[in-house]
């Protein structure tokens, strides 16, 4: 993706799940080779305890964008009880 222009870093909100979810298929299948499906990202528990319910108690993260508003990336952290650690 070619971009002109400036890219700013803002904090996620709870309206950012679209974006996340798309960072987390773009991490998960880094070797371009489509390992994953976006079905299975949001219909594993695994992979999707990382999403569900975006954005709970202590939940963090930052999104970039694009100066249109254009998600490009994201970051972002969550803490999980020992019974379904991360």
């Amino acid at each position: 993706m070619s971009m002109d222009g400036e890219v700013r870093i803002r904090p996620a909100a709870a309206n950012d799940a679209a974006i996340l979810a798309a960072a987390a298929f773009e991490a998960m299948n880094w070797r371009g080779d489509g390992r994953l499906t976006r079905e299975q990202l949001h219909s594993k528990p695994e992979l999707s305890h990382y999403l569900d319910g975006w954005m709970r108690g202590g939940d963090f993260g930052v999104v970039a964008e694009t100066e249109a508003g254009t998600g490009v990336g994201a970051a972002w952290c969550r803490t999980f009880t020992a019974d379904d650690a991360g």
